[in-house]
């Protein structure tokens, strides 16, 4: 058993179109030799305690597809994957997205001397709730409830995913000490994929 780090992709559609969010976990007394069972491990550790939440802050014309994790480092590791119903998840903030391109942006702050931070660009945002530049209080404290999980941590069989960034210059993974939503907002297009794409 060992601490290793886990990228786990959250696949989803925003009005149709698909969207990938890439977040990195570390946990402790994960089984090195097994990254297929330690990939669904994580997987139902987060679909257990913070779906519900990752959800909470997004609109209903966004919906959750599926779920891919492997590990970080060392290289080779298996892909697992949890599939959802086409629309069976979709987001329970309630109302639609105003555009396909508003992504709000969540900074991740690492501890002191790491490098550098990390960047979470979320998949939407929730009609109404950007306003003059700024972001309404409700939506601020669903991004909060998310982010304030994730950092504490999901439980999974042994393991507690902790979200963290990870270096791929250094192929070294920090722990999340705090975080931020940036005042400018981030662009589905900059990250955007065939529909498909896996």
């Amino acid at each position: 058993m060992a601490t290793e780090s886990y990228f786990l992709t959250v696949h989803g559609t925003v009005q149709g179109q698909y969207n990938s969010c890439v977040l990195c976990f570390t946990s402790a007394g994960v089984n090195t030799n097994d990254t297929n069972a330690t990939g669904q491990n994580l997987i139902l550790a987060f679909q257990a305690h913070l779906e519900t939440a990752w959800l909470g802050m997004l609109p209903t014309s966004y919906t959750l597809d599926m779920y891919s994790a492997r590990r970080c480092t060392p290289k080779p590791s298996v892909v697992s994957k949890l599939q959802y119903q086409l629309g069976a998840k979709p987001g329970l903030f309630g109302t639609f997205t105003p555009a396909f391109n508003l992504c709000p942006t969540v900074f991740l702050v690492p501890p002191m001397g790491t490098k550098s931070g990390g960047r979470v660009f979320l998949p939407c945002a929730p009609a109404g709730q950007i306003s003059n530049n700024l972001f309404q209080p409700g939506y601020i404290a669903q991004i909060d409830a998310f982010f304030g999980s994730a950092v504490s941590g999901a439980a999974g069989s042994g393991t507690n995913w902790q979200l963290s960034v990870f270096s791929r210059k250094l192929t070294v993974a920090s722990l999340i000490q705090s975080w931020s939503i940036s005042p400018g907002l981030g662009f589905q297009g900059r990250r955007r994929e065939p529909v498909g794409a896996v």
